[in-house]
């Protein structure tokens, strides 16, 4: 048409839904660019198939029952039954130990202190070193006991 040469439009399909299909109009060669996959985002994580292009999936995170995507991070935890105090297995096992020390150290500490006591304490046998102390110098038989022979 007046001089002008008109390029037929080719088809530079590739079939491949991860790649844009271009087509150079000066040339009429075609080139293929990937299509850009977003990162998670909303907790969905995308991904290209060839057939259907990008697919956005949830994301998830395991085990399902201790974990949930928040921020797009998996976020785990362990619970104690029935409350939403949020506790670790090491800090758990921390306070058992710890519970069992102390257990320890209270009863070795105990017997110490009995056995401490134990050699303060005054033997009957040293009752009449008091220096107050007087002996009546009776013979230690009762005058009012009278034996019933019958």
């Amino acid at each position: 048409m007046n001089g002008t040469c008109v390029h037929i439009q080719k088809d530079c399909s590739d079939g491949n839904a991860c790649t844009i299909d271009l087509c150079t109009n000066s040339t009429g060669e075609c080139y293929y660019t990937n299509v850009t996959i977003p990162d998670i985002t909303n907790c969905n994580v995308s991904y290209c198939d060839k057939t259907f292009g990008i697919v956005s999936t949830p994301y998830i995170c395991t085990p399902k029952d201790k974990c949930r995507c928040n921020n797009n991070k998996c976020e785990c935890t362990n619970f104690l039954a029935s409350t939403g105090f949020k506790i670790g297995a090491g800090v758990l096992a921390a306070i058992i130990i710890g519970a069992v020390v102390a257990a320890v150290l209270f009863a070795i500490g105990a017997k110490k202190g009995y056995d401490f006591h134990q050699a303060r304490t005054m033997n009957a046998s040293n009752v009449n070193t008091n220096p107050l102390y007087q002996d009546k110098g009776g013979s230690g038989e009762n005058p009012f006991y009278q034996e019933n022979n019958v």
